[in-house]
């Protein structure tokens, strides 16, 4: 990672605000114009024009908050219920969406524990390609963390 990335990563924890702002700035001002070259999942846009104020919002899985970071536009953060297995991105989302309601838990159709696969690629963790999928292998994947959730 370089020095500017590292640089980057610690202003999370100076000023979430500032550090939510240049991480996701892919998304906001996000509109039909520039939905395409800014590369975002296209039901953005859709949550962005359609979700009521009053609405209440599931994010499973949510990773690094993207989608958080939409909502938050938008709905009271009491409305929005966050759950994310993976301990490291549980707690910058804690960080950074403190008054959402997040859960450091895996859903399922089961009751059951799992293995939760975090690759490392070139020596670094890639906490956002966590996956259930232990029997999977990333290109240039090194070796694998594997937790249980």
């Amino acid at each position: 990672m370089s020095l500017y990335a590292r640089l980057a990563e610690q202003l999370q924890f100076i000023s979430p605000t500032f550090y939510k702002s240049r991480y996701f700035k892919k998304i906001d001002g996000l509109d039909s114009g520039n939905l395409n070259s800014r590369n975002v999942e296209p039901e953005m846009l859709w949550l962005k024009n359609y979700l009521k104020k009053d609405a209440v919002f599931f994010d499973i899985g949510c990773n690094v908050g993207s989608y958080l970071r939409l909502v938050e536009m938008i709905l009271n953060p009491k409305n929005s219920y966050a759950f994310e297995p993976n301990r490291r991105l549980f707690k910058r989302l804690k960080r950074l969406f403190p008054k959402v309601n997040l859960f450091s838990i895996a859903l399922s159709d089961e009751n059951t524990e799992a293995e939760f696969k975090i690759p490392v690629i070139k020596g670094q963790e890639k906490n956002s390609r966590g996956t259930l999928r232990t029997d999977f292998s990333e290109n240039n994947e090194d070796r694998f963390i594997i937790e249980k959730v």
